[in-house]
């Protein structure tokens, strides 16, 4: 399904998420191209600052990293 959405549609972002991605979110990213970001914990908590960065191109992060960082609870793409 996200093959077909990001060859329909490629600058929209996918974002994948559940206790497996959340647990191995580098390794999710590496296997399946067409996600851009892992969403890291509750879908409902971390959505809202997703969309912020997404919305002005900010998208780094990476799972476990220090809340100082930008989009902390995302492992993205770089």
């Amino acid at each position: 399904m996200a093959e077909t959405l990001k060859r329909a549609v490629p600058h929209t972002p996918i974002i994948t998420g559940d206790v497996f991605a959340t647990m191995t979110a580098p390794k999710v990213l590496a296997d399946c191209p067409f996600f851009d970001c892992v969403g890291v914990g509750e879908g409902e908590e971390i959505l809202p600052a997703y969309l912020d960065h997404v919305a002005v191109g900010d998208l780094v992060g990476e799972a476990g990293a220090d809340p100082g960082q930008r989009l902390p609870t995302a492992c993205a793409r770089a």
